[in-house]
């Protein structure tokens, strides 16, 4: 199997990247963040288009200070939002990068964080890696088998 990080790259939202395209980094952000709980976090509960003209202005600052890379780490169930993350890089140039893993330390994910009987959070999140988040088809997979 030859793996992304193998080749030398990372995956942004956009695609792979060559690992030392990535120059001065942010190494844990958050582009939009919804504490109402993962029952009622939604899509629905924000405007996209003024989530983005909103937080447009203070990454493209980032990125005239020399930020490159910036790395979005807000869990699926407080408002990961991949397409705006996905507009948000295309329209200031900086690489961004999106988790993929479910992570509360010490404490059980909150139930739309678990699909039913999964027991490990491990499963959801390759799946999420290679056939993208939330039906959102990520732009390449994590890896490829290299069978002969």
């Amino acid at each position: 199997m030859t793996t992304l990080a193998n080749q030398g790259k990372v995956m942004t939202v956009l695609g792979a990247i060559d690992a030392g395209a990535m120059g001065p980094t942010l190494p844990h952000e958050h582009v939009l963040v919804d504490f109402a709980g993962a029952e009622a976090v939604s899509p629905d509960r924000y405007d996209q288009d003024d989530a983005f003209e909103r937080i447009l202005p203070h990454l493209r600052q980032l990125k005239e200070l020399g930020c490159q890379t910036f790395v979005e780490c807000t869990p699926s169930y407080i408002g990961k939002d991949v397409t705006l993350c996905r507009r948000l890089s295309a329209a200031t140039g900086l690489h961004l990068l999106t988790n993929v893993l479910l992570r509360r330390r010490g404490r059980p994910l909150p139930a739309p964080a678990r699909p039913s009987g999964e027991r490990r959070p491990a499963g959801r999140a390759l799946a999420e890696r290679c056939r993208g988040h939330r039906g959102h088809r990520h732009p390449a997979r994590l890896h490829q088998d290299r069978r002969r």
